[in-house]
């Protein structure tokens, strides 16, 4: 083999690439939000009062939540193997935008932040 070109990785295709001249006339317009490639991600939302314990690196209760979407990564086949736990994986959004990714614990009903992407 002398030749391998990677057509996709996850969301991401080749038909979206750009070349390296088109980023310098106007790299802004090729930004991406930050939440993207979680589309396979569950979705839930929390309330206002608590962002900032999240945030923070705070657990959030089952009963603290509102869920939006289920974790699809359970139904998808992949070729490889996935993160131990991402198929209890959620997005969270609080107060009208993207703050981070949790991990729930079944046993204990609780999501703990995984990644926080906010101050």
């Amino acid at each position: 083999m002398s030749f391998l070109a990677r057509k996709s990785s996850g969301k991401f295709s080749i038909d979206q690439s750009v070349t390296i001249e088109e980023l310098k006339e106007g790299w802004e317009e090729y930004l991406l939000p930050t939440d993207y490639p979680l589309e396979t991600l569950g979705r839930l939302s929390i309330p206002a009062n608590r962002v900032k314990w999240f945030k923070t690196g705070g657990q959030l209760r089952l009963d603290e939540v509102h869920i939006e979407r289920q974790n699809a990564a359970k139904s998808r086949t992949n070729h490889i193997r996935i993160r131990e736990g991402l198929d209890l994986a959620y997005a969270v959004y609080g107060e009208g935008r993207f703050l981070g990714v949790v991990l729930y614990d079944d046993l204990s009903k609780i999501f703990s932040a995984d990644k926080v992407f906010v101050q």
